[in-house]
């Protein structure tokens, strides 16, 4: 049982090696051919090229696949640890259902927040140091991008204040430090 929690972060850190380089070798496959990884617009002042930007998205979504799949196998570590110590993991599953409903209607806003991150980080919206104006429910907001998180970014605005914003609360960006492409 003892031995659960060191097995869980050994095949974790494992799990997450294994991602970066399926994540890194895909971005790479997908350079070569048309597609979402090639699709991104230049921004202004660039100081590394699009290869680079692109390694950087495949580590970033690599991070965050590594933080689920760590989640995971921690759970099922958890279950495995339950089930050594005599406890039946389906008894405490079974138990924890109203706690788990109330958490699930509590998490909603944060599982839109992650969700919508993540496809923002796919998508490549936008990045640290890019002039955004976001448009909320409330106005708009100005600044500079200084974080992005799984669930939030945190902007600077023109005052210097730092803002951080649920990624499901933008309603439209207009993204200042990407170029326009040439289709248009």
């Amino acid at each position: 049982m003892v031995a659960t929690v060191p097995a869980a972060a050994i095949v974790s850190w494992f799990a997450r090696r294994l991602i970066r380089r399926l994540v890194r070798r895909a971005v790479m496959t997908a350079q070569q051919s048309p597609g979402m990884w090639r699709v991104r617009l230049e921004r202004v002042g660039e100081r590394h090229s699009g290869d680079e930007r692109k390694i950087q998205r495949a580590d970033a979504a690599a991070r965050m696949l590594g933080h689920y799949a760590t989640a995971l196998i921690f759970t099922v570590a958890t279950f495995i640890a339950l089930d050594f110590a005599g406890t039946a993991p389906l008894t405490v599953l079974s138990g924890a259902g109203f706690l788990g409903v109330a958490l699930a209607f509590g998490g909603q806003d944060l599982i839109q927040n992650v969700i919508a991150g993540t496809m923002a980080l796919l998508e490549d919206r936008y990045a640290v140091g890019d002039e955004v104006v976001l448009t909320l429910a409330n106005g708009e907001l100005t600044g500079t991008i200084d974080l992005i998180g799984a669930a939030s970014l945190r902007l600077r605005t023109t005052e210097g204040v730092a803002a951080h914003v649920g990624h499901n609360r933008i309603q439209s960006m207009r993204n200042l430090s990407q170029m326009t492409s040439d289709d248009d």
